[in-house]
């Protein structure tokens, strides 16, 4: 059933197809085999790839005590294998559902980026959006707090249907701790597929609708305000990726963008408030006091004209139970 949803989002779907394009692949991946082979996994060189370059990424949380992470000291053995038994459960489960999809590849943000590196993640940082963007699917471990969760789980209920949900049905989704941190925000705003792993259902979503700038950007700039971050800096660098979207998303949208604000909505979006039940932080790094993201707390917009009509609450997602 899952690799239906993905088959049919793939070929059917126009809106989803930009993650197919010809586009450069990211400067690391994992080759993980195939369904018919069981050689260890291996990082591999995106420039490298040939044949099929359709890969998944991971979405995850790392936990306090993250299990498995790049550094400089593995980087060269990485390359000829990555020990399977040293892999924790979420990236094998996630690993598995690539070799089921048929295909090789997976990016995994802890196992392609070296983390002792101060100069690679400021290189490879600055192209995260990219490589969920062109993602062929994003596996979303929303059940797990750590990297020892897994994906899978048992799950009592055998009944299996597809249906498409309000946003009402997804308050377990949102709900999941994986979604209080900022980086997820955009990896799930810009995966033009995603496969939510929940410990009762798994979620299917993809990108196939659209909506007003000034609507969208008022959505996503409300849920981002709630956002977690470990590095409060990173607020701002985090939704950057999201920004640029935006101008290929609509084309006739100036790219004059800066701290959560556009100059062809600058007006609009001066009319935002914080809720009178939110936690007010503000934060002591240097962010213009007009702007939204001036403050760490849950805000809310004036609506004041045609653009800002209530949407319908119909989400296009597809829920499994």
């Amino acid at each position: 059933m899952v690799f239906d949803w993905l088959q049919s989002c793939a070929g059917g779907h126009e809106s989803c197809r930009h993650s197919l394009s010809n586009h450069p692949l990211p400067t690391r991946l994992i080759d993980v085999g195939n369904l018919y082979e069981d050689p260890p996994p291996h990082l591999c060189l995106g420039s490298e790839v040939s044949g099929d370059r359709r890969y998944m990424a991971l979405s995850h949380r790392w936990g306090d005590n993250p299990a498995l992470l790049l550094r400089t000291a593995n980087l060269v053995p990485f390359f000829n294998t990555i020990p399977w038994d040293k892999i924790p459960k979420t990236f094998q489960h996630a690993m598995k559902v690539v070799r089921a999809a048929g295909l090789r590849y997976i990016w995994i943000d802890s196992l392609c980026i070296v983390q002792d590196s101060i100069q690679d993640w400021a290189r490879e940082s600055t192209t995260m959006h990219q490589v969920y963007k062109h993602s062929f699917c994003t596996i979303s471990a929303i059940g797990a707090s750590n990297d020892q969760g897994g994906c899978f789980f048992e799950r009592t209920s055998p009944l299996e249907r597809d249906v498409v949900a309000s946003t009402a049905l997804f308050n377990s989704l949102h709900e999941s701790p994986l979604f209080s941190r900022g980086w997820v925000f955009q990896e799930r705003v810009l995966s033009p597929r995603i496969l939510h792993f929940g410990r009762k259902h798994i979620f299917w979503e993809c990108d196939t609708r659209t909506a007003n700038p000034h609507r969208l950007w008022k959505r996503l700039a409300i849920q981002y305000s709630t956002m977690k971050f470990t590095k409060p800096e990173d607020r701002l660098a985090a939704i950057a990726g999201i920004a640029q979207e935006m101008v290929v998303k609509f084309p006739g949208l100036s790219s004059s963008y800066f701290a959560g604000m556009w100059i062809d909505l600058f007006f609009l979006q001066l009319l935002w408030y914080r809720k009178e039940d939110s936690i007010l932080d503000c934060p002591s790094d240097v962010r213009p006091t007009w702007s939204w993201t001036s403050i760490n707390a849950l805000i809310q917009f004036l609506e004041v004209g045609p653009c800002d009509q209530k949407e319908s609450d119909e989400s296009g997602y597809i829920f499994r139970n």
